[in-house]
């Protein structure tokens, strides 16, 4: 059985949304974003742009 830490690499690498909870409610304050995003699709959705915003800053 994997590790919630596990889980959430995994996610992160993936971005397979299958990973998060259906009922996700992930709210997001911080220097980049400040929204609300509810169900996996919305999250994985976040996650790739969250991901997007750091391969830009590192090219």
């Amino acid at each position: 059985m994997k590790t919630n830490l596990e889980i959430i690499r995994e996610f992160y690498e993936t971005l397979n949304p299958e990973l998060v909870d259906p009922h996700v409610d992930r709210n997001v304050a911080d220097s980049f974003t400040d929204n609300r995003y509810q169900g996996q699709k919305a999250v994985q959705e976040w996650a790739a742009t969250f991901a997007m915003s750091f391969e830009t800053v590192f090219e």
